[in-house]
């Protein structure tokens, strides 16, 4: 950043390189729609270099590009006032874990439950998420990128999984024997 910062555009390239695809992942977990996304995180990175004589030295340039892109989504959302589309839609295929029919099946019917319970998740609760699970993300980035304090963080992810485990357990289903 600090070449970016002196007008390098190789360096701000690369940078874009570096963190563009895990960035837009990040933003489609928020909004559940790709292409927005992309948009979202391209006009993050020009906001970026726009902005980069703001950019603080020995600040996570991670959180930094994370914390303005949430706040775009956020703004996003706002502004349009509608429902999130449907996630699984906008997720490629994981490959089955199942040889036979029966277990592909299945095991596309549970990944649909649980993108299908991610999108009914607050966004700042399934951006949590997103970047704790996937990101790996301690607690204090989480934080400084969703500006919320660690305890918020916790809560906010015992939330989320607590609605998860909640929207996924099995309905208990009567044997047809049992009458």
């Amino acid at each position: 950043m600090k070449q970016v910062k002196n007008g390098d555009g190789k360096a701000f390239e690369t940078l874009v390189l570096a963190h563009r695809e895990a960035a837009v992942a990040f933003a489609a977990g928020i909004l559940s729609d790709h292409y927005l996304a992309e948009d979202v995180v391209q006009d993050s990175f020009a906001r970026v270099y726009l902005h980069r004589m703001d950019y603080k030295p020995g600040h996570s340039f991670k959180t930094y590009l994370y914390t303005i892109i949430r706040r775009r989504c956020i703004d996003g959302l706002r502004r349009a006032k509608r429902d999130l589309a449907d996630p699984v839609a906008e997720y490629p295929e994981l490959p089955a874990g199942g040889d036979t029919p029966e277990e592909t099946y299945l095991h596309g019917e549970d990944r649909q439950r649980l993108l299908g319970a991610l999108a009914l998740l607050p966004p700042p609760q399934r951006a949590a998420l997103y970047l704790y699970a996937v990101e790996g993300m301690p607690y204090k980035e989480i934080a400084a990128i969703q500006g919320v304090t660690v305890p918020q963080v916790k809560i906010g992810l015992h939330r989320a999984r607590k609605k998860l485990k909640a929207q996924l357990a099995l309905p208990e289903r009567s044997s047809p024997h049992e009458k």
